[in-house]
């Protein structure tokens, strides 16, 4: 009666183990190995004054980490949204797997986020698996 009893109790603890070594090797390379767009910045951006068009412009390079393409990126300038007419290249909107891009942003007659550039900034781009918050030095 006690030998069937023991293998019973060594097989469910055999299980559980089993069960934990699965569990913590599956956390461990999930870590590792990066699924779905994962966009991270390359540098740290400045503001530069244009002399020719007197306006202030940012750029910004991303570099997608991921498997997929990031093509939905919406942009904060300190919290606030950030127009579609700030963004000069197509960069900004997409970045595909694997790759890097440079994004900018001008200060225009339509665009007025950078009106009173001193200071330090934010410039958060959000995706659908990661947002990425770049600060920005005028």
């Amino acid at each position: 009666m006690r030998k069937g009893i023991s293998t019973i109790i060594a097989t469910i603890m055999l299980v559980v183990i089993t069960i934990g070594l699965i569990s913590t090797a599956y956390i461990y390379f999930s870590t590792i190995v990066t699924v779905g767009p994962v966009v991270s910045s390359m540098t740290v951006p400045r503001c530069k004054f244009d002399a020719t068009s007197k306006t202030w412009n940012i750029t910004i390079y991303l570099k997608n980490e991921g498997i997929d393409a990031w093509n939905s990126i919406n942009w904060l300038y300190d919290g606030d949204t950030l127009p579609n007419v700030c963004i000069v290249k197509s960069g900004c909107m997409s970045v595909s797997a694997g790759l890097q891009d440079s994004c900018m942003f001008v200060n225009g007659t339509t665009c007025t986020i950078l009106s009173n550039p001193s200071g330090t900034h934010t410039i958060t781009a959000i995706g659908p698996k990661n947002q990425v918050v770049i600060p920005v030095t005028c």
